[in-house]
């Protein structure tokens, strides 16, 4: 993920680094193939927003694990593997980002295959 490109630019540039052209004039182009991931992952609010580095201020951690999860979604996987998406957030924050997790596979019917530690007893339900 580049810090210097806004949330928007970052999975845009993994969809069309990923997708064929023709997969995406299917999706109806690159950017809005972005723009569903960023809207799926509930991130719509800041697409505009610099990612951010150690160095400059940008997005805050959850949201960047969302961005994540997005730039890996844009190619529709049917697998999905997560090392510890939940790691460094707060109780609040991992849940949420758990219960994307879960929606997101739910809604793409993609196998997800998640690994968290120590969560809460209400974050590891969601499974």
């Amino acid at each position: 993920m580049h810090g210097t490109l806004t949330c928007l630019e970052n999975v845009l540039f993994q969809a069309k680094l990923r997708l064929s052209d023709v997969a995406q004039a299917e999706a109806g182009g690159a950017l809005e193939i972005a723009t569903q991931q960023l809207r799926t992952v509930g991130l719509e609010h800041v697409a505009d927003s610099l990612v951010g580095s150690e160095e400059s201020r940008g997005i805050s951690g959850g949201q960047r694990k969302r961005v994540s999860i997005a730039m890996e979604l844009v190619s529709r996987p049917s697998l999905l593997f997560l090392d510890e998406p939940t790691s460094g957030l707060d109780s609040t924050t991992s849940h949420a980002v758990a219960e994307l997790v879960t929606k997101s596979a739910k809604d793409t019917r993609c196998t997800t295959v998640a690994v968290i530690h120590q969560p809460r007893w209400s974050t590891l339900s969601l499974f």
